[in-house]
């Protein structure tokens, strides 16, 4: 997050500084992209030499790292045998986080059309496009879920809802193990023309559409991984 501008002498505003990651959280971004790209696989050990070489760091911010990725469900770390990669998800674990997040996003996306600022709609629209370029030229489908998940984020940060806390500590587990099911079963395009309502709605500050279309959206993936787990004997 940027720091916010100050004034200068003359009174104009002085430009933004972009905070550099901590090591910790560099750490953190390259653990959690290694697993999300599923170039780390369920089950597979982090031993803390290989994810110091992997970051280029020292273990002190290694250490710290692992802590959050164990907090955001991506890893698991048993007594005396280290850190792991988290294992695949249950059905009745998938379920849920689709209960959560029925309950919690329709309501930050209400507040989003209610607070988003202009600079929040242009982020969200900047993103969007992103995402019909990656489905139009066929992109690989973990590109597609990862703007996915920035629109998501981008929606729900300009909610300035402290809920927001809540969304990211179950949305990389998402990611990272439920987003494929839905993909797997669906043409992107169709989850594309439902973002773009979302937005519309947000745009024109109509937080009781903005919230339908949004639950609406996300039991649209509900079933697609209700399918998926059926299909596979709910493995």
């Amino acid at each position: 997050m940027p720091n916010q501008s100050p004034t200068a002498v003359d009174g104009s505003r002085m430009p933004a500084v972009e905070r550099p990651l901590s090591l910790a959280e560099h750490v953190r971004a390259v653990v959690r992209d290694d697993i999300i790209s599923g170039r780390l696989l369920p089950g597979d050990r982090l031993s803390e030499a290989f994810v110091t070489e992997r970051a280029g760091v020292s273990r002190t911010p290694v250490r710290e790292a692992m802590r959050l990725l164990q907090a955001e469900g991506l890893i698991h770390a048993e007594r005396g045998r280290g850190a792991f990669v988290a294992y695949q998800l249950s059905f009745e674990e998938a379920l849920l986080i689709y209960r959560c997040r029925l309950v919690i996003e329709p309501f930050m996306a209400k507040l989003a059309a209610e607070r988003a600022t202009p600079a929040d709609v242009r982020r969200c629209e900047e993103i969007l496009e992103r995402f019909t370029a990656a489905v139009d030229q066929h992109e690989d489908t973990l590109r597609i879920i990862s703007v996915d998940g920035e629109f998501h984020s981008a929606i729900y940060d300009a909610s300035n809802s402290e809920l927001v806390a809540i969304f990211r500590s179950y949305w990389a587990k998402l990611q990272f193990q439920l987003s494929a099911r839905v993909y797997g079963r669906e043409l992107p395009a169709r989850f594309g023309k439902e973002h773009e309502a979302i937005l519309a709605a947000i745009r024109e500050g109509d937080g009781r559409a903005a919230s339908s279309l949004m639950t609406d959206h996300i039991k649209h993936g509900q079933r697609r991984i209700k399918e998926s787990f059926a299909e596979r004997g709910a493995q």
